[in-house]
């Protein structure tokens, strides 16, 4: 099979299984997502084969959900290299965005059923991040 058929035909299962996870709900979706082709993985912000959370698999199964996974794991990395490290006084390391980031992903993240509501977290979360974050960041990145 051509590579952009088979394209095609990763995109139309996985907009189906998209379209599905919003009517019968998360659990359909990554069962389907299982069913489709090896190799039939997104850039989700972590390595899909090691996905537990029934989050961390519809990530996976949505290509948006994985693309705002991805930018949201670039915009961190920028943030936390300037901004973690040890404290020059006492030596203790420290991570203040790594601590937030862990907050947002059990508070908010995690606490998601569908799509939709992980569609939205992301953007809310990616703008935060960006605001909350912009000394650390570069002007293009804001």
């Amino acid at each position: 099979m051509s590579t952009n058929k088979f394209e095609r035909m990763r995109a139309r299962l996985t907009w189906r299984i998209h379209r599905l996870s919003a009517h019968l709900g998360t659990s359909a979706a990554i069962v389907l997502a299982a069913l489709l082709p090896p190799g039939v993985a997104h850039a989700a912000g972590f390595d899909c084969k090691f996905a537990k959370t029934q989050v961390e698999h519809l990530i996976c199964s949505v290509p948006k959900l994985s693309k705002l996974d991805d930018q949201m794991k670039v915009l961190f990395e920028k943030i936390e290299d300037e901004t973690a490290g040890h404290d020059g006084e006492t030596g203790k390391l420290i991570d203040p965005a790594g601590e937030e980031q862990a907050r947002w992903r059990t508070t908010v993240r995690d606490r998601c059923k569908d799509a939709a509501c992980l569609e939205s977290v992301y953007v809310a979360r990616l703008a935060a991040m960006r605001k909350n974050w912009a000394q650390a960041l570069d002007p293009a990145d804001r």
